[in-house]
């Protein structure tokens, strides 16, 4: 028997163009085009790095006029990973350009830009989802199933490693673990504070804060970029006094004989759910709830940033 179904046009993969062609742009433009159609990345790089890109990507052309390539009727969104205090101006370009928009992670480094950001968005009717990749890690959505009967009373999150030494230290690493503290205790914190910045390298290259959520409820960082290993780790406690270690990818369970025990979690790539989660609120045309939560990341960041 014939099948209209059978015969309906499969729709279109989405249309993406990328602006930056460093190391993170890469990474994303690799991703991105497994389930997209990647049409321009956009760089104003030197021209080695332009030479490379068109060698790694010979399918992507590589542009350096951006008011062209945003102005492209066929693009249908713009992925922006390029340095942190360019964000909110290239993203502000694309939602003006009609485009969809990805912008890694922070949205913006001030206020007052992330809040206008969201409001253009929502004007447009445009979706703008910023890439906090730690988010859609499978052990993050694991722990956030085990914790919503038990909630989390402490968080202690641990980042070592060596670099990135070209941008400030809470905008680039903490804006991570911001992100997953308040994803995991709900909401944002009632007290956010730096209780220490020290230089290595950098003016600031070890740091440590506290966010605290006015019922007892609190998470400490540490972040230190001068390690000679690389490690990262969560360790999370609950009301009920279970105790859960996210470390790298991996989670565990403090036993009652003092050992950690694994539980299984299904091994896919976070960038990869990132990018499906994007194309999914495309096809919804609403991306309402993660502006919001992408500006209460930046407030927190402003905040502790002037504590």
């Amino acid at each position: 028997m014939y099948n209209q179904a059978d015969s309906a046009p499969e729709p279109r993969p989405l249309r993406v163009a990328v602006i930056g062609g460093g190391r993170w742009g890469q990474v994303l433009l690799r991703e991105l085009a497994k389930t997209c159609e990647v049409v321009a990345c956009a760089t104003l790089g030197d021209p080695e790095r332009r030479l490379e890109l068109r060698q790694r990507f010979p399918s992507v052309p590589v542009v350096t006029d951006l008011a062209a390539m945003l102005s492209a009727p066929q693009i249908d969104a713009i992925a922006v990973a390029t340095p942190i205090e360019s964000h909110a101006v290239l993203a502000r370009r694309s939602l003006e350009a009609g485009k969809h928009v990805f912008v890694e992670k922070p949205l913006a480094n001030r206020v007052d830009d992330a809040i206008g950001l969201a409001e253009l968005a929502a004007q447009a009717k445009r979706v703008l989802f910023t890439g906090h990749v730690l988010l859609f890690h499978p052990v993050c959505e694991a722990l956030q199933v085990l914790t919503a009967t038990d909630p989390l009373v402490s968080m202690r999150a641990s980042w070592r490693k060596l670099g990135t030494f070209d941008a400030d230290i809470l905008w680039n690493l903490g804006s991570h673990i911001v992100a997953l503290a308040l994803a995991m205790f709900g909401g944002a914190p009632a007290r956010a504070e730096v209780a220490m910045r020290l230089p290595v390298v950098t003016t600031c290259d070890l740091l440590r804060a506290r966010l605290e959520w006015g019922d007892g409820r609190h998470c400490e960082i540490e972040i230190d970029r001068c390690s000679p290993v690389r490690s990262r780790t969560v360790t999370c406690v609950t009301s009920s006094g279970r105790v859960l270690c996210w470390a790298d990818d991996a989670l565990f369970e403090l036993a009652s004989d003092r050992r950690y025990e694994p539980i299984v979690v299904p091994g896919t790539s976070p960038l990869e759910r990132e990018v499906d989660a994007f194309r999914g609120l495309v096809a919804l045309g609403t991306s309402a709830v993660e502006a919001a939560f992408a500006v209460d990341v930046v407030r927190i960041l402003a905040r502790m940033e002037s504590a």
